[in-house]
């Protein structure tokens, strides 16, 4: 499998990539794309059109207009920070909307807020086992 077939096929795409040009653009529409990487060189998963046509949340905003796809973006002119739909954590506490249509393309951009990263983990597996869509996996 291709990953133009992968993405077509995906609700949700997380990456984790050392990538330092854009692989994923406009025409990869999955609802909900979570991009992590950690501080370090520059590094880019997501073409700057891609985030500006999209609900964008980030972990810690100043910490992705630093370092994550967010910053290409700003300095690329294709968003300022402004622009950014809120942080993880003020969606948790429930003081920012989270994703409110289907059609709606939500990209979180983290760059490592690891206590957030495992909540957020925690509850979408929780919320994927409660629906009969996730797989149980034991740890022990």
């Amino acid at each position: 499998m291709t990953l133009a077939d992968a993405l077509s096929r995906a609700q949700i795409v997380a990456t984790c990539t050392t990538a330092t040009t854009a692989f994923l653009g406009r025409h990869d529409s999955a609802g909900h794309l979570h991009r992590r990487r950690g501080r370090g060189p520059p590094q880019q998963e997501i073409e700057p059109a891609l985030l500006a046509s999209s609900r964008v949340v980030v972990d810690a905003l100043e910490a992705c207009a630093a370092n994550g796809d967010l910053r290409v973006a700003i300095e690329a002119g294709a968003m300022v920070r402004e622009d950014v739909h809120g942080e993880l954590g003020a969606i948790a506490a429930g003081t920012c909307a989270g994703r409110s249509r289907p059609e709606e393309i939500f990209v979180l951009d983290s760059v490592g807020t690891a206590v957030q990263d495992a909540g957020a983990a925690l509850h979408v597996y929780d919320r994927a086992l409660a629906t009969g869509r996730g797989v149980a996996v034991s740890f022990a």
